[in-house]
């Protein structure tokens, strides 16, 4: 027997007596691990010069996250940091920031986003199943992950 008919005989097994079972289904979605995550707010000295419009020529909104990987409208989550919001990408970071794995999230004031400060190797998951991380642009190569500072 195969290791999978196994599992479907002992599956059967436990469940004819009476075990509760979990199987797993494997995500349509793809999950990958930030390099970083920061938050940032339309204060003059974190933006350009119309700092309530995003990059995607849209009004900031409380969901909305920059990721320069990721194309517009990418819906993802960062479950770690807050398991049941849904972020939307609308925005770009610096283009220091190209082809690295950093997503910033947009906060309503600056004190917020001070207050979130820098988070480490964040898992992202990617709802939007068509929706590939692209971290080279112009078959550029990926550069180094640039530090961030924590103040």
């Amino acid at each position: 027997m195969t290791i999978v008919q196994n599992l479907i005989v002992l599956g059967l097994i436990l469940n004819i007596a009476g075990v509760p079972l979990a199987i797993a289904e494997p995500s349509p979605y793809e999950t990958i691990t930030l390099s970083y995550v920061t938050a940032y707010s339309s204060h003059p000295s974190l933006t350009d010069n119309d700092p309530f419009i995003a990059a995607s020529g849209k009004k900031v909104y409380d969901g909305m996250i920059a990721a320069n990987f990721l194309p517009f409208g990418t819906v993802v989550m960062l479950p770690e940091l807050f398991p049941e919001k849904k972020f939307i990408v609308e925005d770009r970071m610096n283009r220091r920031y190209n082809n690295v794995l950093i997503a910033d999230i947009w906060m309503e004031t600056y004190e917020l986003a001070k207050k979130f400060g820098v988070k480490r190797n964040v898992k992202m998951v990617i709802l939007n199943p068509l929706q590939k991380v692209s971290l080279t642009s112009q078959n550029q190569p990926a550069q180094k992950t640039p530090e961030i500072s924590e103040s």
